[in-house]
């Protein structure tokens, strides 16, 4: 249990990390699906090109905080549950086989 502050932090900084890939390829693939873009979105990379272009790094990064914040919440959630719970389960749930019994 001492260990959960530095499993949620541990947790956090790599969906942040992760978070900070993905979220340009997720900004382009809303804006591929948004009803009214089908002439000017088209492609990924072009999407992506094209909002640099026009909006800037920020563009890319439009909603990161709001996602990344509920993320957090989640995560630091999920490990507080899970973190104990492992500690309850048997270090193996593999039944044993012949050999071993």
């Amino acid at each position: 249990m001492d260990q959960l502050p530095s499993l949620i932090g541990a947790s956090s900084a790599a969906g942040l990390v992760a978070r900070a890939v993905c979220h340009p390829l997720d900004t382009a693939k809303a804006r591929i699906q948004a009803p009214g873009a089908a002439g000017e979105f088209t492609k990924t990379l072009a999407t992506l090109r094209n909002t640099l272009r026009h909006e800037g790094v920020a563009g890319l990064y439009r909603g990161f905080v709001a996602g990344t914040t509920v993320r957090k919440l989640c995560r630091a959630a999920l490990v507080m549950i899970t973190s104990p719970v492992s500690q309850l389960l048997p270090l193996s749930t593999v039944p044993p086989t012949l050999d071993q019994a």
